[in-house]
């Protein structure tokens, strides 16, 4: 297994760029391993998509340090504003109507219960 700076040094090749939130998954050696098995080695996606579905699940989850470090990485690596926009966008859209549809049940849920003890 890698050390932590070989694994930091591999990531900068890859990506042209660390983003900061690997830093501090590269503190937690069981972590690192796990990274170096699922994501660092070659695989059916392209670099760029690796990026951008980093960056998407960031968007997502709403971790503001996580989306702007994976922005900076993807515009760093060569990937298009454009695209960047568009994945941005849409994970933000997707996030948000799951929210919608589970605001929506959450309300149906509360108004059956309504009925039941009425």
């Amino acid at each position: 297994m890698a050390s932590k700076q070989e694994f930091l040094k591999r990531v900068e090749e890859r990506l042209k760029y660390v983003p900061r939130p690997v830093y501090k998954l590269a503190e937690d050696q069981d972590l690192l391993k796990l990274i170096d098995i699922m994501i660092m080695k070659d695989g059916a996606l392209t670099e760029e998509t690796r990026i951008l579905v980093a960056l998407s699940a960031a968007t997502a989850l709403e971790c503001k340090e996580c989306t702007k470090e994976f922005k900076d990485a993807a515009l760093t690596s060569g990937i298009s504003q454009k695209k960047v926009s568009e994945t941005i966008l849409l994970a933000g859209f997707i996030a948000t109507s799951c929210y919608v549809v589970m605001m929506a049940l959450l309300t149906a849920l509360i108004e059956l219960e309504k009925l039941d003890r009425g």
